[in-house]
């Protein structure tokens, strides 16, 4: 038991440390694994899945199926995900100078004039082909902010709901919908500081109600709230 309980242990040390690779390791030295780890399952990612099981007559007999849809809603102010993006082009073309001066320069860009905070909504479909797929592409290709306007917000454990600002649909140069939220209030004061215990993430896509939350200490990056 004592050899079980150590192996456990060590087991979830090396987990952890994985987990966190992106504390201290430099973005150039990421692997396309890590860097999808950053863009699905990091601090900055929030994440919601529902699962569905259909029924549907086949040969003799009703034959049932499960279909799970995935949304990712992608913190794209925060520096993390921009790094783990560039990355992936890094890898794609090695040793292009101008690419990497590039995504340097995306990485490292100020923060928005604006003071927005975007957030990149994607989504996956299991099995794969599921008619799911086309639909809700098609449902974000065709929305307006109208659509979002009453159901999609920012929270947090501080703060009252943060509405949507501005809604950018799939297009040719980015093929991802953007979410695109107010970072301060009247009085120009950020709704977000790090403080908080969690953030929140609400909002209806077609027929998917959908509620993510993720604790704001995690998303600290090197001693600095990304968001």
């Amino acid at each position: 038991m004592k050899i079980l309980s150590a192996l456990l242990f060590i087991i979830s040390i090396s987990f952890l440390w994985a987990a966190d690779f992106w504390a201290d390791k430099d973005y150039t030295s990421w692997t396309e694994k890590e860097c999808e780890t950053v863009l699905n399952k990091s601090p900055w990612v929030f994440s919601s899945s529902l699962s569905q099981v259909n029924s549907f007559s086949m040969g003799m007999g009703e034959t049932e199926r499960e279909r799970t849809v995935t949304f990712r809603f992608r913190m794209l102010s925060a520096k993390p995900i921009r790094m783990a993006f560039g990355q992936l082009q890094l890898l794609g073309k090695p040793g292009d100078a101008a690419v990497g001066d590039q995504m340097k320069q995306m990485v490292e860009m100020p923060p928005d004039k604006d003071n927005r905070i975007a957030v990149q909504v994607d989504f996956s479909v299991r099995p794969a082909g599921d008619s799911s797929a086309r639909e809700i592409h098609s449902f974000l290709l065709g929305a307006h902010l109208s659509d979002f306007r009453d159901n999609t917000y920012l929270g947090s454990s501080e703060k009252d709901l943060v509405p949507l600002l501005e809604y950018r649909p799939p297009n040719p140069k980015q093929p991802n919908a953007v979410f695109i939220f107010p970072r301060l209030d009247d009085k120009e004061v950020p709704f977000f500081s790090g403080n908080e215990k969690w953030i929140s993430l609400k909002t209806e896509i077609q027929k998917y109600k959908l509620y993510a939350r993720n604790s704001a200490e995690k998303m600290k990056f090197r001693g600095t709230f990304e968001f």
